[in-house]
């Protein structure tokens, strides 16, 4: 599957006490094939449905490492092997769009382990693109570079 762009939702809500007013609980993060990267997180703000941009970030990454993040997230999806969806950690959702338009997408849980070729890709992503805490899927096994 050739992707044109992918957008990662981290959503960090769970079960415990209710988030501050000024706590990040939501980034979207868009990658797109030709190198170009948002980035936006969100902050509680006034509840669930009320939630306020915290702090945004557009910038380039070099196509061939936009590439072959894509790849991995191909290789991904298109291996069906998702991690079991848990109820008691924040989500994910991954929407990509390929190269002839057509969206799908997959949800999971924050529990890391998206794995391609021995490639964690929350470590993967976090090393590329230089943002500060990024959540990706969760987890990560490596050094977080910009956190």
């Amino acid at each position: 599957m050739q992707i044109q762009k992918v957008q990662i939702i981290s959503n960090l809500i769970c079960y415990g006490p209710c988030p501050e007013y000024d706590e990040e609980v939501e980034q979207s993060l868009t990658i797109s094939r030709t190198g170009r990267v948002w980035f936006t997180g969100y902050n509680f703000g006034q509840g669930f449905d009320e939630h306020v941009m915290g702090r945004g970030k557009q910038l380039s990454i070099a196509k061939e490492a936009a590439q072959r993040i894509l790849q991995y997230i191909s290789i991904y999806y298109e291996s069906k092997n998702f991690t079991p969806y848990v109820t008691d950690v924040g989500s994910w959702q991954l929407k990509l769009t390929t190269i002839d338009g057509q969206k799908v997408g997959v949800v999971g849980s924050l529990t890391g382990d998206v794995v391609v070729e021995n490639v964690d890709l929350t470590d993967y992503i976090r090393q590329s693109i230089n943002i500060a805490s990024l959540v990706v899927f969760g987890g990560g096994i490596g050094e977080h570079k910009y956190n």
